[in-house]
């Protein structure tokens, strides 16, 4: 922020001021937030089992970027950060070994961007024959925030014990990715002194585009759904394989139900069905995913595909207000700020989702002393990302935030307050 400081003339005839010629003062204040730890990430198919298995045959390298991030995981760009690295190879077979890359890669500076990348080869893959399963591990470290008096880096005190199963730990100082190399398409794999892993397909399901659903003016919805399998790799898998989707409970009397649909797996590993129906405001329609047997039945035991969940809601009516009496608000139950959108389900047949910009006006109306409250109890005004900030759901470890809608208007200006802050 830019601040200027000037005075006019009370007896000139004009008083503009032109920062080209007036002459004034003027101070810029700037604040940035430092990097605490390394966030690591790579080009591994996010969809392969665990997120971190690699085909030996189809792929020969993965490039791995550590990115220096603030307390929030954002990225920080901070050019000249030294990152040591270190590789960890376990090989499978008759007779296992474990191998530390010597002499280990050069340390690295970050770029302008705060990160810096380290491009790791696989084994070689020797055609006609099944080459051995080898675990990478690639712990990066440094010293991210330049303090003196930071405990020592020790190796990765995470969850990850050398067998693949966690593709990245310990996001801190020092950060363990881990990738696994394998030459074929297994159901079961064995990697010594590690229990037996499960190496198979996956299925992964997918609801409507967004996890709520409008309500038409008669009640009803439409839910969209699609489920997709991939193999191990995360390349697409299951063509021409069947797959039961149910929406919803069936209407009485139909029959055969018509809240269940068989499809067939596409070669783009996809299956899809959309149903319209009646929808309960609030009330979640939770879809299911099943593989069919050979003869027909629901192969229960290998639906490993989670039910997907979305919520019917009404979109608020314009020109209306909205208080409650949990300290002059309402909880807050979910938050899409993707989409400039927060819904309110106060009760079981009441779910209204209301949509806001930065055209709206927002105030902090949080008791004094409470957490996110403001210095006095004078209404403050607030940025929709400080708004953003406040009004979050409730969660396992934190508590929901609350709004006064003090009026909505869908196309014009909105006014909310917020009462209770979001944990």
């Amino acid at each position: 922020n830019t601040y200027y400081a000037w005075m006019g003339d009370a007896d000139a005839d004009e008083n503009d001021f032109d920062v080209d010629t007036s002459p004034h003062a003027t101070v810029t204040l700037s604040s940035t937030t430092d990097a605490v730890h390394l966030k690591v990430t790579t080009d591994i198919n996010e969809n392969s089992t665990n997120k971190n298995t690699v085909d030996i045959d189809t792929t020969s390298s993965v490039k791995l970027t550590a990115q220096l991030v603030d307390g929030d995981d954002n990225p920080v760009a901070k050019p000249g950060v030294e990152v040591s690295i270190k590789v960890q190879q376990t090989t499978t077979g008759a007779t296992p070994t474990t191998d530390i890359l010597y002499p280990p890669p050069a340390a690295m500076k970050t770029d302008d961007d705060g990160r810096v990348t380290y491009t790791t080869s696989g084994p070689k893959s020797t055609e006609g024959n099944t080459d051995h399963d080898r675990v990478d591990r690639i712990t990066f470290s440094s010293n991210v925030d330049g303090s003196t008096d930071d405990p020592p880096i020790t190796a990765s005190t995470g969850a990850d014990t050398g067998n693949g199963t966690v593709p990245v730990s310990n996001n801190g100082e020092t950060v363990v990715a881990t990738i696994f190399w394998t030459d074929s398409n297994p159901t079961l794999v064995t990697i010594p002194a590690v229990a037996t892993q499960t190496r198979e397909a996956q299925g992964k399901g997918v609801g409507s585009v967004d996890p709520y659903a409008l309500r038409s003016g008669q009640g009803k919805v439409t839910i969209r759904t699609s489920v997709s399998f991939y193999d191990q790799y995360g390349n697409p898998a299951g063509k021409g394989h069947k797959v039961t989707i149910t929406i919803g409970t069936a209407t009485e009397g139909v029959d055969p139900p018509d809240n269940v649909s068989t499809r067939t797996v596409s070669s783009s590993g996809t299956a899809r069905w959309a149903r319209t129906l009646d929808g309960s405001p609030g009330n979640p329609i939770e879809p299911e995913y099943n593989v069919v047997n050979d003869d027909g039945t629901d192969n229960t035991a290998a639906r490993n595909v989670d039910p997907t969940s979305v919520i019917p809601v009404n979109h608020a009516d314009d020109d209306t207000a909205r208080g409650g009496t949990n300290n002059g608000g309402t909880q807050i139950t979910a938050v899409y700020d993707k989409e400039n959108r927060f819904l309110i389900a106060a009760s079981d047949d009441f779910a209204e989702l209301y949509s806001y910009d930065d055209g709206d006006r927002f105030f902090n109306a949080i008791a004094v002393g409470s957490a996110g409250g403001p210095d006095s109890e004078t209404d403050r005004s607030l940025t929709l990302e400080e708004f953003e900030k406040l009004i979050k759901p409730a969660t396992a470890t934190g508590s929901a935030g609350s709004v006064e809608v003090v009026f909505y208007d869908d196309d014009g200006e909105s006014i909310f307050r917020v009462t209770v802050a979001g944990t």
